[in-house]
C-alpha cells in the first residue's frame, strides 16, 4: 500500500465500484495521522457503511489535514535608518491633495519646495507618489530627493520603481570599478538610472560605461542610452557619437546626428557648415544680398550625418536638402565667414522665395545651438516683422533679465490689440520664473482679452480652459488673489465657464498655500 492518501482514496472508490460484496476488506490506510483517525472510526456493522466512514474520513484528511508548505526565504532586511526629518502635517495634508487628481505641475510645485527645505514625506504616501513618478519621468528625480531611506528600500520591490532603489549621491560616490560591476549585471532601467547618478559629476566615466556593453545592447536600448548623453552633453562626447552615426538602427543614428547637431565645434556640425558655405553666397557693398544655389543630390555623407533623401510633405527634395543643411548649421558659421553680424545678415536682400524658408531655418539652427546673439537679433527682427518670425520659442535662450524688458515691450506695443491671444503665446513659451511686475502686466493683458469677449463668443473659446490652466503654473503664489480677480462676472457666471473656473480658483488657492507651509 502507497503512502500517499490520494492513492488510498483511489483504493477506496475502486472498492466502491466494485461492491463491498465483491471486495469486503477495505485498503489498509498509510501510516500516519490519517491512518489513527481512520482507527477510532466504529469498527462493526455494515462493510457498506463502513466503506462511507472510512471515505469520510479521508476527504477530511485530504481537504484540511495537511499542513501548507513551507518556504525557505530569507528575511527582508528592514528598511536603513532616515536621515532626512519629515515634512509637516499641513504639509503632508497638502500632498494627499494634490495626489487626488491634480495636474502634475501641483505634484512637482510641492515636491521641489519639499526638496528645497530637505524633508521628506511621511510613508504613507510613498506607494501613490513612486507610482505616479514610474509613468512621469519628470518627477523622478525631485521624488528621489523626498523619499528618504525607507522609500529607496520600498523601491526595491518593484520592478517600476527601480528609478528610486538607490541614492543618487550614493551611486556617484562609488568608485568606478564598483559601478562598472553594477552597470556588467543591470538590466537597462537599472543602467538608465546609474547613468543619471553619475553623468552630472563624472560624465567620462558614463559615457566608457556605455561604451563597454555597446556591442551587445539591443536598438532600443541603444537610442536609450544614446538619449542619456543629452544631459552634460559635451565635445567630448563627440568620437563616441561620430562613431555611432553607422550605427545599424536607423533610428540610433538620427539621434547621434541630432545630438551632434547642437555641438558647434563637432565635426559634423563642421561638414554641415563646408556644405551651407558652397550653396550659400554673400556679396557685399552698398546692395549686399545672399545667393542661394540649391544641392543637386543627397550622398550618402549626407545621409549618415542626419538629412533624410525624402522631404516632408509640401517640400521639394532639392529644397528639403538646403533647409536640412542650413538648420544645421551653427548660425555663428556665417557671422564668422562673412564678418557680419546677425542682424545685418537678417536685413539682407536674398530671392524672395528663400527669405521664409532660411529665417526657418535660422532659427532651427539658433534653438538647436542655443545660440543668444541669433535668438537676440531673429526676436528684434521678429518685433519688427510679426509675420515673418515666431519669437516665443526663443525667448527661453535670451538672459532673464533682457527677455523681461522685451516681454513687456511686446506687451505694451499690443496694449491696444488684445485679441489674438498673445497671452496664451507667453505663457506656452514657458518663461517662468515671472517677476511681479511682469505677472501683473501678463494678468493685465490677459484681462483686457477676456473683456473683449462678447458673450456669444463663451463657447467658442476652445483654448480658454488651457490658457487658465497654464496661468496657474505660472502667476507667482503670491498673486493667485489677482489672478482670481481678473476673471470678468460675465465668464465667471456662464453656465458653461463656471465649472471651469472653479478649479482655475482652486489651484491657485492650493499653490499659495503649497508656498506658503513651505
Amino acid at each position: 500500500m502507497m503512502g500517499d492518501p490520494l492513492h488510498y482514496w483511489k483504493d477506496l472508490t475502486t472498492v466502491a465500484l466494485m461492491g463491498t460484496v465483491r471486495r469486503p476488506q477495505l485498503p489498509q490506510p498509510p501510516v500516519g495521522v490519517l491512518a489513527d483517525l481512520v482507527a477510532e472510526l466504529p469498527g462493526e456493522g455494515e462493510p457498506a457503511a463502513r466503506l462511507l466512514d472510512v471515505a469520510a474520513a479521508a476527504t477530511l484528511y485530504v481537504r484540511a489535514g495537511a499542513l501548507p508548505p513551507v518556504l525557505a526565504l530569507d528575511p527582508v532586511a528592514p528598511a536603513p535608518d532616515e536621515t532626512q526629518p519629515i515634512c509637516g502635517r499641513e504639509a503632508a495634508s497638502l500632498l494627499s491633495q494634490v495626489l487626488e487628481g491634480q495636474p502634475e505641475f501641483l505634484v512637482r510645485e510641492w515636491l521641489a519646495r519639499a526638496a528645497a527645505h530637505e524633508v521628506r514625506v511621511p510613508p504613507p504616501f510613498l506607494p501613490a507618489l513612486l507610482e505616479r513618478a514610474r509613468t512621469s519621468p519628470d518627477l523622478q528625480p525631485l521624488v528621489m530627493k523626498v523619499i528618504g531611506e525607507r522609500g529607496r528600500w520600498l523601491a526595491n520591490f518593484h520592478p517600476g520603481w527601480a528609478f528610486a532603489s538607490v541614492s543618487e549621491t550614493t551611486v556617484a560616490a562609488q568608485d568606478a570599478t564598483a559601478l562598472q560591476a553594477a552597470w556588467d549585471v543591470g538590466t537597462c532601467g537599472e543602467r538608465l538610472v546609474l547613468l543619471k547618478a553619475v553623468r552630472p559629476e563624472r560624465p567620462a566615466l558614463a559615457r566608457s560605461l556605455i561604451e563597454s556593453t555597446w556591442a551587445q545592447e539591443k536598438a532600443d536600448d541603444r537610442q536609450a542610452l544614446v538619449e542619456a548623453l543629452r544631459s552634460e552633453l559635451s565635445i567630448a562626447d563627440e568620437p563616441f557619437l561620430e562613431a555611432v552615426l553607422d550605427d545599424r538602427s536607423r533610428g540610433v543614428r538620427q539621434l547621434a546626428a541630432a545630438l551632434l547637431a547642437t555641438l558647434p565645434t563637432s565635426r559634423l556640425a563642421q561638414r554641415m557648415t563646408e556644405r551651407a558655405l558652397a550653396l550659400v553666397q554673400y556679396s557685399g557693398g552698398l546692395l549686399a544680398k545672399l545667393s542661394i544655389e540649391l544641392p543637386t543630390g543627397c550622398d550618402e555623407a549626407m545621409q549618415r550625418d542626419g538629412i533624410s533623401r525624402e522631404p516632408p510633405p509640401g517640400l521639394g527634395e532639392r529644397t528639403w536638402w538646403f533647409v536640412a543643411i542650413v538648420a544645421r548649421t551653427p548660425p555663428s558659421a556665417w557671422c564668422n565667414a562673412w564678418s557680419r553680424s546677425a542682424s545685418t545678415l537678417l536685413e539682407t536682400r536674398m530671392p524672395k522665395e528663400w527669405r521664409e524658408p532660411m529665417l526657418k531655418a535660422w532659427i532651427t539652427a539658433t534653438l538647436a545651438f542655443r545660440d543668444q546673439a541669433w535668438a537676440q537679433a531673429l526676436v528684434a527682427y521678429g518685433l519688427n516683422n510679426p509675420d515673418a518670425v515666431d519669437v516665443f520659442p526663443l525667448l527661453p535662450l535670451i538672459p532673464p533679465v533682457e527677455r523681461e524688458i522685451l516681454v513687456l515691450t511686446l506687451l505694451k506695443a499690443n496694449q491696444k490689440a488684445s485679441r489674438h491671444g498673445l497671452t496664451r503665446q507667453l505663457l506656452e513659451a514657458r518663461l517662468t520664473p515671472w517677476s511681479n511686475q511682469l505677472a501683473q502686466a501678463i494678468l493685465a493683458h490677459f484681462a483686457r482679452e477676456l473683456a473683449l469677449l462678447r458673450p456669444t463668443e463663451f463657447h467658442h473659446q476652445s483654448n480658454l480652459r488651457q490658457t487658465l490652466d497654464l496661468l496657474v503654473e505660472a502667476v507667482p503664489p503670491e498673486l493667485a488673489a489677482q489672478a482670481v480677480s481678473i476673471i470678468p462676472p460675465a465668464i465667471a457666471e456662464h453656465n458653461y465657464w463656471r465649472q471651469l473656473i472653479a478649479p482655475f480658483r482652486d489651484r491657485l488657492h492650493l499653490r499659495r498655500r503649497i508656498a506658503e507651509v513651505f
